[in-house]
This record gives structure tokens, sequence and C-alpha cells, in this order.
């Protein structure tokens, strides 16, 4: 099964964040894997992922240039095997494109 990360800043009430919850129940419901990585606590839509069985992984950030969150976030797609990265908003995107670097077979896919 081919797991799809889906990077968004938080799981609070925006509008990404619903598209982000969808599509990862559309993933899902089409048989693939997906696996959503934060570094907020905001957790608005964490039940109804849990509902879903769609893991949700929210990794420690203490600024916009925190090297060790991105080292972290590197390690947890390859952890995971994540095959592709769906990421929306600047920030996630600006992340993804900074991890592809370091895991050239992954696929990016940006939204804003």
């Amino acid at each position: 099964m081919q797991k799809i990360g889906l990077l968004i800043d938080s799981l609070s009430t925006g509008g990404a964040q619903r598209q982000t919850v969808n599509l990862a129940i559309g993933l899902k419901r089409r048989g693939l894997s997906p696996v959503i990585f934060t570094y907020s606590n905001a957790n608005y839509f964490y039940d109804t992922l849990k509902k879903e069985e769609i893991p949700v992984i929210s990794l420690d950030r203490k600024h916009f240039a925190d090297f060790l969150f991105l080292f972290n976030l590197i390690w947890s797609f390859k952890k995971k095997q994540i095959e592709g990265i769906i990421a929306m908003l600047f920030m996630p995107i600006g992340y993804a494109l900074l991890a592809k670097l370091f895991l050239p077979k992954i696929r990016v896919i940006i939204s804003e």
C-alpha cells in the first residue's frame, strides 16, 4: 500500500486544514495509506482522523528555521516509508521541498 504524507501546520479550523483532512480520508478510501504530519498542537480535526484510523504525527518546532525539526521531519518520512508528500500552505511547502533535497525519490505535490 502506497504511503502518502500530508504536511500541514496544524489541524485547526482553517480551510487548508479541512482540505487536508478530506484529502486524507479520500486517499484512504481509495486504498492508499495517508499519514498526516503537523507541527502545532491545534487538533480540531484529530477526532475525525482517529475515527477514520488515519495516523497523525505531531513534531515539535521551536521556530521557522528549526533545523532539528527539519531533521525529525525527514527522519519521520524515512521511518514511515513515505513515498509521496502533499504539502499545504507556505511554510509546510518549504519544509517539504527541503526534505526532498535529502529524499530525492519522494514525489512532492504542493497546494497554496
